[in-house]
């Protein structure tokens, strides 16, 4: 055993505190999603206390080595009643973290919880009887009561271990090693207690808890720090997924399936945009293109809705041919609808004349005949899309009046 003195004993605290705030950093100042591991607010609660005993252990080797007993027997206080503390949240923590299966969570923490009471109360007492400790010349004298105390501190971190062990009986078998590690540093620290029982004026309860503070970090916290990494994975994975299903779902409500075409709902969506544009005087021109196949229900009840749906397809296909630059919406059985803008609108009647000459040529051809109607958008006229789709279906049906008509000839 290395016997420390003068400035030496400051700097193991020095060293041990270090240590901690480089190693708890996160833990300190709640970095990232470390506050999401298990017991985590116990577990801060025991590593800020030890913060504060480990400057209280550096400071009282500073007043000693310059001989101020004043300073000294206060830290002294402060050394020992931030040791109880450091205990009891140890305790809490252990508490909280296994969920307490084998006894009751709350009357283990009642029972930790006197730990702290019982060093206050002996520490009173040592105001008025130095029946703790107390300083003669100069020199730290320790009595009887602070070898009960610490005493009731191993007592405790023993039971604290032992609680562990038993709680592997209880635990999923994931935490059963961290149980073992938990009640290791329980050991750990009756080992060290005992040792400061015997060596009164070394630092060796410091030395003892950074060594079981560092395995701690190492095996538990930093464990179930990965374990929230990986489950925070397969939370983004899960939410990735279901934010592709909700996209296709969307892709699907706006889209008809059989022909590529926008949906009607799609339509809906798009002529509350236009009259809105209408209403706020947004919008100079556009045009309504509507088209509806002809023969769809001879063909469906002579050959059957496969052949049906195939010559809707094509007739569908057609229409995209010819007018490249606009949305198709399909808004019912066998009426599509386009609302032109843009290029298409620039050339629409060129587009819609050629359109109609094709459809002519397809009926020998046994192709897709569409009727077609169109309308322009008439600015301080018109006051919705529904008065420009109107002229426009009536324009279709001139159009489809005049493709029957040939059929007769």
């Amino acid at each position: 055993l290395i016997i420390l003195n003068d400035m030496t004993y400051s700097l193991v605290g020095i060293v041990a505190l270090l240590i901690l705030l480089i190693t708890h950093f996160e833990v300190i100042f709640k970095i990232g999603n470390i506050d999401k591991i298990p017991a985590f607010k116990q577990y801060r609660a025991f590593i800020t206390a030890t913060v504060f005993f480990y400057v209280a252990d550096i400071l009282w080797g500073i007043f000693d080595y310059v001989n101020n007993d004043t300073a000294a027997y206060v830290v002294t206080l402060f050394y020992f009643l931030f040791m109880s503390i450091v205990v009891f949240l140890w305790a809490r923590y252990i508490i909280k973290y296994l969920e307490t299966k084998p006894i009751n969570g709350k009357v283990a923490t009642i029972i930790a919880s006197l730990v702290p009471m019982f060093c206050i109360s002996i520490l009173i007492v040592n105001f008025f009887r130095p029946i703790f400790f107390e300083f003669v010349d100069t020199e730290y004298v320790p009595h009887t009561a602070r070898y009960a105390f610490l005493f009731a501190l191993m007592s405790l971190y023993i039971i604290v271990a032992i609680y562990a062990l038993i709680s592997i009986k209880f635990s999923k078998k994931k935490i059963v090693v961290r149980c073992i590690l938990i009640a290791v540093f329980g050991f750990n620290m009756a080992i060290a207690i005992l040792l400061q029982l015997l060596y009164p004026s070394q630092p060796l309860y410091t030395i003892g808890n950074a060594v079981s503070i560092a395995l701690i970090k190492t095996h538990v916290i930093n464990t179930e720090k990965n374990e929230l990494a990986s489950s925070l994975s397969q939370v983004n994975e899960q939410v990735e997924k279901q934010s592709e299903e909700l996209s296709t779902a969307i892709e699907l409500a706006y889209s008809d399936p059989l022909t590529g075409a926008k949906s009607k709902h799609a339509y809906v969506e798009f002529e509350d945009n236009i009259d809105n544009l209408i209403r706020n005087d947004e919008i100079d021109e556009f045009a309504v293109l509507v088209f509806d196949v002809n023969y769809l229900k001879n063909i469906n009840d002579a050959l059957g809705h496969d052949v049906g749906d195939r010559y809707l397809t094509e007739s569908c296909t057609l229409i995209k041919e010819f007018f490249k630059y606009s949305d198709v919406y399909r808004y019912g059985g066998d009426e599509f609808i386009i609302i032109l803008e843009g290029v298409d609108y620039a050339k629409r009647k060129e587009l819609v004349e050629t359109f109609r000459k094709t459809v002519v040529k397809n009926k020998s051809q046994n192709k897709p005949v569409i009727a077609t109607g169109l309308a322009d958008y008439a600015k301080g006229k018109d006051h919705s899309l529904r008065s420009v789709f109107n002229r426009a279906d009536k324009d279709m049906y001139v159009n489809k009046k005049y493709l029957k008509s040939n059929d007769a000839k």
